[in-house]
């Protein structure tokens, strides 16, 4: 049995239902997951880091449509990519670069003739139906054609020096613990056993001096930092919202200073 999943900025309309419907009606034995909908308007970032930290949990072979901010600019392409033993579909925005550590092993444009209702609502008329072609295994070389370059969307990255690192946070979950783009990787090669006080919007938060494990390593209420299943630097409370509550938002400032 095929499973292609969704996910979308499409929020709760009728979108993701007309998708899946769609996807039904064309094959018999399939799955259909999805993701998540509830990605920010045009966040490609958000949705590449749900996608990264998700995609690799579903079996070889599965197919996952992306469909975020798939209206960039004229002329766009719509793409196909086969990377570590999935099926990647979108729109080639800047997306999927987050997501691919390395160069996938198939890059490719799909040049399904769109009609009226394509250049409207790509997710069902173009990519559900890339979708279904490979789901039934017929050959990708009747709906796409090699792409020999992605478009590439630049992110910032960790600044680093002998004496710190600063990041920003890359996502807020449904319970507002933020996610930094430091990785523990980064964290212990400057770190070298140091001790540490991690700073946001440049006020110190002297509750956070040591890397936890987990949320309930703390007390409740107070805060606690952990590198969690992403491999990323958390900030959270436990049984607290830590976006609310530090008043951190995407896209501020973390720095990490370690003693000189």
């Amino acid at each position: 049995m095929s499973i292609i999943t969704l996910t979308s900025d499409a929020g709760n309309g009728y979108y993701a239902g007309s998708v899946k419907g769609t996807i039904y009606s064309s094959l018999q034995d399939v799955t259909v997951v999805d993701i998540t909908h509830a990605i920010e308007p045009f966040d490609m970032l958000q949705a590449a880091f749900i996608v990264k930290n998700t995609y690799s949990d579903f079996p070889k072979g599965t197919i996952h449509i992306v469909d975020v901010n798939s209206f960039p600019e004229e002329g766009a392409k719509n793409c196909l990519f086969f990377f570590d033993g999935h099926f990647f579909i979108g729109a080639d925005n800047g997306l999927f670069p987050l997501i691919f550590d390395t160069i996938p092993e198939k890059i490719m444009e799909l040049i399904l003739v769109p009609d009226a209702r394509s250049l409207a609502f790509p997710m069902r008329d173009v990519f559900a139906k890339a979708a279904c072609h490979i789901a039934k295994d017929l050959p990708l070389e009747e709906i796409a054609k090699p792409l020999e370059k992605l478009k590439e969307r630049s992110v910032f990255k960790p600044s680093i020096d002998k004496n710190s690192i600063r990041g920003i946070i890359i996502f807020i979950d449904h319970y507002k613990n933020v996610v930094c783009n430091i990785s523990r990787e980064i964290f212990e090669n400057v770190r070298q056993g140091r001790k540490f006080s991690i700073a946001t919007k440049g006020t110190s938060v002297e509750d956070i001096s040591v890397i936890s494990e987990k949320y309930n390593d703390v007390q409740e209420g107070e805060i606690v930092a952990f590198f969690g299943s992403t491999g990323f630097l958390e900030i959270a409370i436990n049984q607290g919202a830590a976006g609310n509550l530090l008043n951190l938002k995407k896209n501020d400032q973390i720095t990490i200073r370690f003693d000189d």
